[in-house]
């Protein structure tokens, strides 16, 4: 995204290869170290390869944000996780 351009966060889906098998993924995502979701996490259920989600507290973001993710609550068998983050922007 080009400097000075605002943008907005549109949804955050994450996908797993292996499924989680004895507790749901959770994940967190923090943007500027303060987590943006409205529930604190995205989730990948037990037996699911993907979550989503498209609630957040601020969805406002800039091109020198600082973006962190974490596993809040994880699964020994979840395995390859990807995660998308959409947005949109007008130039």
């Amino acid at each position: 995204m080009p400097d000075g351009v605002t943008g907005t966060v549109e949804k955050v889906f994450a996908y797993v290869n292996t499924a989680p098998d004895s507790s749901a993924l959770r994940l967190t995502v923090k943007k500027n170290n303060v987590n943006i979701l409205t529930d604190g996490y995205v989730e990948i259920a037990i037996s699911s390869n993907t979550g989503e989600t498209s609630d957040f507290d601020d969805d406002e973001i800039e091109a020198d944000d600082y973006w962190t993710f974490g596993i809040s609550q994880g699964d020994a068998v979840a395995a390859d996780l990807t995660l998308h983050i959409r947005y949109s922007y007008i130039n």
